[in-house]
C-alpha cells in the first residue's frame, strides 16, 4: 500500500493506518469489492443500515435517494454510498473498488438524475484535484445538466469544480455547428496548450458515451489499459444482446 511505502507518509513511520469513519456494510461492500471486482451486498438490512449511517439524502427531483432501492443492485444506492465506497478505495489504494464505483456511478446517473451538489462537494472534499471521480462528476454537470437553471446552485460549490466545468464547457461543441465553424473550432483547439483528452471528432458528449466508461478507469499500463478496453466492449455487447432478448 502506497501510504506505508512514501517517506512523506504518517503511516510510513508508524506502519499504523486510522481507517477514515465507515460504517460495517460500507466496508463489507468495500471488501467484497476487492475479491469480485464489483459492488455486490447480501445484507438484507443495507437499506435501514445505509439510513442510519447517512441520512434520508435527499434527491434534485425534491424526493430522497432510497427511492427504487435494492440491496442487490448498487445502480440504486444513493450517490452518497457510491461516492463513499470510491472515497475509502481511494484512501486504502483499492483501484478495483475505484473502477467498480465509477462504473456504478454511470449507471446511476442514465437511470435517474439523482446526484446533488451535497454529493459532488463531499467528493471534491475527499479526493486528489487529478482524481476520475471529479472528471466523472464535472462531466455529469457539463454534459447533462443545464447550466442556465442550476446557476443559483453553483454557488458556494467548491473553486476546483467551478473552474473545472467552466473550462469544460468553454471546450465543448455546439451540437449544431456548421461544418466551416466545426473545423475552426477544432483548429483552435488542437492549438490550445491543454487539449481535453476525450476531444475528438466529430462527436462532443460525455466520455463515458462518446468513448466508454473505461475512460475514468485508472490504468497502469498500456496492456492493464488494452484489456479494461476489451472487458468494457464485451459488457456492452452482452448488455445489448439482453435488450433485444427482453425487447423480443
Amino acid at each position: 500500500m502506497k501510504t506505508f511505502r512514501g517517506q512523506f507518509w504518517v503511516e510510513a513511520r508508524t506502519r499504523m493506518m486510522r481507517l477514515p469513519e465507515t460504517s460495517t456494510s460500507l466496508f463489507e461492500i468495500f471488501v467484497q469489492g476487492l475479491y469480485y471486482k464489483r459492488l455486490i451486498s447480501d445484507n438484507r438490512e443495507l437499506e435501514q443500515d445505509f439510513r442510519l449511517k447517512f441520512g434520508a439524502l435527499a434527491s434534485r427531483e425534491g424526493d430522497h435517494q432510497y427511492k427504487r432501492f435494492l440491496a442487490k443492485s448498487p445502480e440504486t444506492w444513493p450517490w452518497r454510498v457510491l461516492v463513499s465506497l470510491y472515497v475509502l478505495g481511494d484512501y486504502l489504494d483499492a483501484q478495483v473498488v475505484r473502477i467498480a464505483a465509477v462504473d456504478v456511478m454511470i449507471l446511476r446517473h442514465e437511470k435517474s438524475d439523482v446526484m446533488t451538489f451535497d454529493d459532488i462537494d463531499f467528493a471534491y472534499a475527499n479526493t486528489s484535484p487529478d482524481s476520475k471521480l471529479r472528471e466523472l462528476l464535472v462531466h455529469i454537470t457539463t454534459y447533462d445538466f443545464d447550466i442556465g437553471s442550476i446557476a443559483r446552485d453553483l454557488i458556494g460549490m467548491p473553486n476546483g469544480f467551478l473552474v473545472d466545468v467552466s473550462m469544460t464547457l468553454a471546450r465543448r461543441l455546439p451540437n449544431r455547428q456548421c461544418q466551416s465553424c466545426y473545423q475552426s473550432a477544432l483548429s483552435w483547439v488542437q492549438h490550445a496548450d491543454a487539449v481535453p483528452a476525450h476531444f475528438h471528432e466529430p462527436q462532443d458528449g460525455p466520455p463515458w458515451q462518446t468513448l466508454s466508461s473505461c475512460y475514468y478507469h485508472e490504468h497502469s499500463t498500456e496492456e492493464e489499459k488494452g484489456d479494461c478496453a476489451a472487458r468494457v466492449a464485451r459488457e456492452k455487447v452482452l448488455e445489448r444482446r439482453e435488450q433485444d432478448r427482453n425487447r423480443g
